[in-house]
């Protein structure tokens, strides 16, 4: 076992990984008193180990690490005080493709350890950059926070000077990237204290099979009954991978589930068999939502008689009794043709309509009034907490998920979303009162943001994206999507780190990805004995291209589906 107690600290570079390892102490542990080492994510856990060391050295000082959400909305507040973007009249749209940029390029800074004077340089993306980068260390330092990325580098320095971190014996995790900050950390690390860098090991003779699909329906569906086959097997272990999983994931899923698992949507005990490093967020959850476009109905604003509808048939607000006649008045607005309605309107449709006469709807007309009339009280500003307290007590009013018996996961949802509500109640950055729709712009931010866990320590599959780097063993694993589109694929470029730089530093260029292919290819062997890679030959009317140096040796054979031809129509809810 490559994980023992003999650590004072193992350190990994994913919540994953900690997962992963934690199953392992558990399974192999005999004597559950015998004390294991800490498991933690090494960005966290170097950062309470300076807190601790600050407790006792430094009473002064005061740090709260910055997450991904926040960190947006400090770059959204500098970006819209440039008198350049507002003179440039740039949409919300524009603003988060900078904001985005910045947070990449500020963070490629920190990793890649670009020295200021190469960043320092006459261009004018550099310029600004650099200022915008200012603002947000001046902005962090006033608010008292941190991004992780940032923290790293002021750690080693810290480390150097103070030997916080003594006479441990650690044992360190990599990811495929070896950013340059993490082999600085390492180094100053193993100054004093025994380090141990985790190695890729490969056993013994893996089994090869590259198959080549239609498309990427077809792959999916190989997929699938890959899974099937392998469960008959009572293969339990099972990995699949994407280069790109952001865009197949929710397909991949729907398949498993509808085909392997239809259970999930009837039964309330149901475990899901699969756990996935790219979870699905908050907002995509229907009963979230839902719950989302109830609040947004505050508005005082037409709204999509789409979004009308969809919440008249939602069935887990209001009331039971009446749900049959909501859906009934629903078809009935869907009918007319309209696109936007505002709830005043609606009001008068179900009032004075005489083909809704016979509709029980009394409960609805009252809380479509509470709702008109708050559309009125809120237009005042409030400050973020308060917006938090506001909407919970509307929550309440309207009974959201409390009309009828919710399946476990939809229970999961809701629980996550008022964590969530709380989490936004706290945070510092918003210091200013703001008004509703900037209030629901970062809800939804949120929302997009949030994605839930826990793991679910029984799911005989794993779906990861390529970036992730798991620790156990796997019976099976396929490889997918492994198509040039896709791996490398195309990289955006980032305007505020010049091209020069980027080649310098070797920020995803072909010497990086040629680096982090060897790492991967060596990583794939060590998961398990038994690979299967897949590709697409065609994207609609779009040739495609196998990624080369994955197995080619072995011939790709053509998948032939049990069926003749897969039911487009099956599929096209996906």
């Amino acid at each position: 076992m490559m994980f023992n107690n003999s650590y004072n600290a193992i350190l990994c570079q994913t919540e994953n990984q900690v997962h992963d390892i934690q199953l392992i102490f558990q399974n192999k542990s005999q004597n559950k008193n015998t004390p294991i080492p800490e498991i933690k994510v090494i960005d966290r856990w170097l950062f309470e180990q300076f807190e601790e060391f600050c407790m006792i050295k430094f009473s002064d000082k005061n740090f709260k690490l910055l997450n991904g959400i926040e960190e947006k909305f400090i770059w959204e507040e500098i970006i819209k005080a440039e008198k350049e973007v507002a003179k440039r009249d740039f949409t919300q749209h524009d603003i988060e493709n900078l904001c985005q940029l910045a947070r990449v390029a500020n963070k490629q800074i920190e990793e890649y350890c670009i020295n200021n004077e190469d960043l320092r340089g006459n261009t004018a993306t550099n310029r600004i950059i650099m200022d915008w980068r200012d603002k947000f260390k001046e902005r962090c330092k006033h608010l008292k926070v941190n991004p992780l990325y940032e923290f790293i580098p002021f750690f080693i320095e810290q480390q150097k000077d103070k030997n916080i971190i003594n006479g441990q014996s650690l044992y360190i995790i990599g990811s495929d990237t070896n950013l340059i900050i993490y082999t600085k950390l390492i180094e100053v690390l193993s100054r004093t204290n025994k380090v141990t860098k985790h190695e890729v090991i490969k056993q013994g003779k893996n089994k090869i099979k590259r198959y080549a699909c239609h498309d990427y329906q077809e792959e999916l569906y190989a997929v699938t009954e890959w899974i099937k086959a392998k469960q008959k097997q009572n293969l339990n272990h099972l990995l699949i991978v994407s280069p790109t999983l952001e865009r197949f994931q929710i397909k991949l899923q729907n398949h498993i589930d509808r085909e392997i698992q239809p259970k999930i949507f009837t039964s309330v005990d149901h475990e899901n068999i699969y756990n996935s490093s790219l979870r699905r967020p908050l907002s995509k959850e229907p009963i979230i939502s839902a719950a989302f476009n109830l609040i947004k109905l505050n508005m005082k604003e037409e709204v999509l008689t789409e979004i009308i509808c969809e919440l008249l048939k939602f069935n887990n607000w209001i009331d039971a009794d009446e749900q049959k006649d909501r859906e009934k008045l629903a078809q009935y607005i869907s009918s007319k043709n309209i696109k936007k309605i505002n709830l005043t309107k609606l009001m008068g449709i179900i009032r004075n309509d005489t083909k809704l006469k016979d509709l029980e709807l009394n409960k609805l007309e009252i809380i479509l009034n509470e709702i008109i009339k708050n559309q009125a009280l809120w237009v005042n500003k409030n400050y973020i907490n308060e917006w938090v307290t506001i909407t919970r007590l509307f929550l309440d009013t309207i009974k959201l998920g409390e009309i009828n018996k919710l399946l476990t996961f939809e229970i999961n949802n809701i629980e996550n979303f008022y964590k969530l509500l709380h989490q936004l109640s706290l945070n510092k950055i918003f210091t200013k009162k703001i008004i509703f729709s900037e209030y629901l712009e970062k809800l939804s931010f949120y929302l997009e943001g949030f994605v839930p866990g826990p793991y679910n320590d029984r799911a005989t599959i794993d779906i990861y994206g390529f970036d992730e780097y798991p620790i156990k063993k796997y019976d099976a694993i396929w490889l997918m999507n492994m198509n040039t589109n896709l791996w490398p694929g195309k990289t955006e470029f980032n305007p505020f780190i010049p091209k020069k730089l980027q080649k310098k530093y070797h920020i995803f260029d072909e010497i990086h990805i040629k680096k982090i292919d060897k790492v991967r290819l060596n990583r794939l062997n060590s998961f398990g004995p038994d690979i299967t890679i897949s590709y697409s030959n065609k994207d609609v009317d779009t040739l495609l291209i196998p990624t080369p140096g994955y197995f080619d040796e072995f011939e790709a054979k053509k998948i032939i589906p049990k069926v003749k031809e897969i039911d487009n129509k099956k599929y096209l809810a996906y």
